[in-house]
């Protein structure tokens, strides 16, 4: 049987004990050839994340740009880290087609994450 916590302080405390990770050593680093890999084949066709950077622009990045998104991916991994910047949403309405724009039915939602978010995330599932 689990044994309830008997105050909001030892909630809080339990709450934190488990969803806090510890750095892990085991999670396997990306290198700069899986970096390229990704860019290559990213759709350019895709809006814009919250961080303004589009495909097209990820898809221009110099070999100096790309070690770096190297370096940031293999630290968000190593350390336990998706920085706050990259949790942040936007969800917008598409109107769908031949719908009238007055009414709220007529769209559909999509969310908005930071293009690097995405392509972060990819890394981490396959690291896993």
């Amino acid at each position: 049987m689990v044994q309830l916590p008997s105050t909001k302080r030892s909630i809080e405390e339990e709450v934190l004990q488990k969803t806090s990770l510890e750095p892990k050593d085991d999670l396997t680093p990306v290198s700069l050839s899986e970096v390229q890999t990704l860019v290559k084949s990213i759709s350019t066709r895709k809006a814009p994340g919250l961080d303004g950077i589009s495909n097209n622009a990820i898809k221009c990045f110099s070999q100096p740009l790309l070690s770096l998104l190297v370096a940031i991916f293999n630290a968000c991994l190593q350390n336990c880290y998706f920085p706050s910047a990259w949790k942040e949403e936007e969800v917008i309405g598409i109107r769908k087609p031949g719908k009238p724009r007055d009414l709220p039915a007529s769209y559909r939602p999509i969310s908005l994450l930071s293009g690097l978010a995405n392509h972060s995330r990819e890394f981490l599932n396959s690291s896993q």
